[in-house]
């Protein structure tokens, strides 16, 4: 069975909220979600937290920093459907320019169609707009940084997911 992952890492610059303070980053070492995140998923697997991917066909990752604390990951070898990652809404009022910073890594050996991870803001009227699509496999971890002042919404509030899609 082939396996694909995807693996993050992600800094949230300039979020605050009543229980996030600017600025915030989340190097998801813990094994569960992380207080202020959540998941779910329409069908397939949803995403996992550890230092321990289980990949066929690339080798073992370490996280970004290369000690191997861990990050988050979505093997998205099935049929997965709208495995979503999301962050609290913020409020970012007091910021000049809210960035949303990330690190991504994709193994891409032995499938085709890609998968995509789909980085969206909400607009506060019930629908999500697409930031960036992320549908290539890399060489090892890339920084990936949006100026996310354009997302807002409400009274500054910004509400980010990362929404994996088998290809």
């Amino acid at each position: 069975m082939k396996r694909i992952l995807l693996l993050m890492g992600v800094l949230f610059f300039g979020i605050s909220n009543a229980q996030i303070v600017a600025p915030m980053s989340e190097d998801f070492t813990a094994t569960t979600v992380p207080t202020g995140w959540s998941t779910s998923v329409t069908s397939g697997s949803a995403w996992l937290f550890s230092g321990n991917n289980n990949s066929v066909n690339c080798p073992a990752a370490s996280d970004n920093t290369g000690n191997s604390s861990g990050y988050t990951w979505h093997d998205q070898s099935g049929a997965d459907v709208s495995a979503i990652l999301e962050m609290d809404t913020v409020d970012v009022s007091a910021l000049t320019a809210p960035y949303l910073e990330f690190y991504y890594w994709m193994c891409g050996v032995g499938y085709t169609p890609p998968n995509v991870t789909i980085v969206e803001a909400y607009d506060g009227a019930g629908s999500w707009n697409r930031i960036d699509s992320l549908i290539w496999a890399t060489n090892g971890w890339q920084l990936h940084g949006y100026d996310i002042s354009t997302y807002t919404y409400g009274n500054n509030r910004v509400l980010i997911r990362f929404r994996s899609e088998s290809g």
